[in-house]
């Protein structure tokens, strides 16, 4: 994933992911919302 440090620099462009990281962090998302699932489907 392409990631820039922050600082306070003026015009400094904010992080742009491509599709890719994009669908890479959502299913990550995804996965750990399902981890706190419990069998009755009630987050936890």
């Amino acid at each position: 994933m392409t990631s820039h440090s922050s600082s306070s620099h003026s015009g400094e462009k904010p992080l742009v992911l491509d599709s890719v990281e994009i669908d890479n962090l959502l299913s990550k998302t995804l996965i750990a919302n399902l981890g706190t699932i419990d069998e009755d489907g009630v987050s936890i």
